[in-house]
């Protein structure tokens, strides 16, 4: 496929991966591609994704999702890239969108936009994100578009340590992949664009088990070192769950971010 100027990074898993990403009915948009990663052992693949010139599917070795994430990062070689999980709704107007915002803005490392469904507050306003300052905003990976080159650059990767799969950390790993390009210095702007769906909450906006809390943790001490003790229980207390048991799965989150690498 020639004129790629953007490639969307799958990540799935399973014997079932496959056809989740045919599900996502991916729309066939000029200068897009689709890059899939699947870890599991090489299988067929559905005939929906198999006709696309569009979509290049491989199989990989290994578990967990940052690890996926990395190897996608090693195979895009397009301008631009955008990392989407394998229940994500695109259309083409929304990739578009996408793809016409940073046209527009050629001295932006990147952009965030907005859902169509919104299942919490958006700004109205566009804005530059700040690594310690984001207007109460936590732009999700999925709504990120980033300039490979300018990713590339920073050296940042997502950490081993953290993410679905991960040993002890089950989630975290977008926060403080955003967080590190950002302290890296690239520019990234929001625009109140919507441009995509999701079918349920992230991760971190849903009941969250111990493996979550204590990625919370190990975030807060890693972004806030200073004030991440007061942050977690203030955040404890918000939650949809015993504020105590889910302080203390904090605690043993920064405790694993301070004696392990992130």
């Amino acid at each position: 496929m020639n004129n790629v100027c953007l490639e969307i990074l799958i990540s799935t898993h399973g014997t079932e991966g496959p056809g989740r990403v045919e599900a996502m009915r991916l729309p066939e948009v000029p200068g897009v591609r689709y890059l899939v990663s699947c870890q599991a052992a090489p299988m067929p693949v559905p005939d929906g994704l198999a006709r696309r010139t569009d979509v290049d599917i491989r199989f990989v070795d290994g578990t967990g999702l940052s690890a996926n994430r990395n190897a996608l990062l090693d195979r895009a070689s397009a301008p631009l890239v955008m990392f989407a999980d394998d229940d994500l709704v695109l259309t083409a107007d929304g990739v578009g969108a996408m793809i016409k915002t940073m046209d527009e803005n050629p001295d932006l490392d990147g952009a965030c936009f907005s859902p169509v469904d919104k299942w919490r507050d958006y700004p109205s306003e566009p804005f530059v994100l700040k690594a310690h300052a984001r207007h109460y905003y936590y732009a999700l990976l999925c709504e990120l578009v980033l300039r490979r080159e300018a990713l590339v650059r920073t050296g940042v990767r997502f950490s081993l340590q953290m993410g679905v799969n991960a040993p002890y950390l089950h989630s975290g790993e977008d926060d403080l992949f955003l967080y590190r390009i950002l302290c890296k210095g690239l520019c990234v702007k929001y625009f109140p664009i919507d441009t995509y769906n999701h079918p349920h909450p992230s991760t971190g906006f849903r009941h969250q088990p111990p493996g979550v809390l204590r990625s919370r943790g190990a975030v807060l001490l890693t972004m806030h070192p200073l004030t991440a003790v007061p942050r977690m229980l203030r955040l404890a207390r918000r939650l949809p769950q015993p504020t105590l048991p889910a302080f203390g799965h904090m605690l043993r989150g920064a405790l694993y971010a301070l004696t392990h690498r992130l």
